[in-house]
């Protein structure tokens, strides 16, 4: 094996940061400074599950939704720009299918935020909700493209594949890639943009990989 595993296995690294990276990201801005957009994309995070993104530029505002999530988020439009257009106030939180809906004022403005468990967190003004509403056939479009490619399925026998072969990791990826690409050319693009651009991910997932590998083998003896 090209490392030694019961040491790797064992060790504490200092993994590369994942949290709310995705692969194979198409974007649309929402608002006209394009300071806020919507995304699709694989989650490496999520184990490269299919996920639909909320971003902005100001301290780095994002939530990540699953296919249910955003279709919540749709579901709550007439709500949320109820609020927007409301003359009122006392409006309280509302707790959705993993996140929260709040009801604030900035300035004279009156906003959506939305908190997710994780702590991240986005605000969006009423012609932001009003334009994801306008792309959401479009996203789910994009969306169920993606998911129709089941990449996490292409990428663990890639992984799987590396891992049970001496030498350089990414050259053995790169090796398999070449004679899978005809056959899923997408999928294959996906890997190399891994690969070029986080191919210290790719790495450790191999190597997590094996390490489990070996553990299940000595649980198993």
């Amino acid at each position: 094996m090209f490392f030694n595993q019961s040491t790797q296995c064992n060790k504490k690294q200092n993994k590369e940061n994942r949290k709310d990276v995705l692969v194979n990201e198409t974007t649309y801005h929402i608002n006209k400074s394009k300071s806020k957009w919507i995304s699709v994309g694989y989650s490496i995070e999520r184990k490269y599950e299919p996920v639909i993104k909320l971003g902005g530029i100001k301290n780095n505002q994002c939530v990540v939704f699953n296919e249910n999530q955003f279709t919540s988020f749709l579901n709550n439009q007439g709500i949320m720009m109820s609020f927007i257009y409301s003359t009122t106030s006392g409006w309280q939180p509302m707790k959705v299918d993993g996140y929260e809906i709040h009801f604030v004022f900035i300035g004279d403005s009156r906003i959506i935020k939305i908190v997710q468990d994780d702590n991240n967190e986005i605000f969006l003004a009423g012609d932001s909700i009003n334009e994801i509403v306008n792309l959401s056939d479009l996203i789910k479009y994009r969306y169920d493209i993606i998911k129709f490619q089941d990449f996490s399925n292409y990428y663990n026998i890639l992984i799987s594949s590396a891992s049970s072969k001496n030498g350089d990791i990414i050259k053995n990826i790169y090796d398999v890639i070449v004679s899978l690409r005809n056959v899923n050319s997408v999928n294959a693009c996906c890997v190399m943009k891994l690969l070029t651009i986080y191919p210290k991910i790719v790495i450790e997932d191999v190597e997590s990989l094996t390490c489990n590998i070996f553990v299940k083998n000595i649980d198993e003896k």
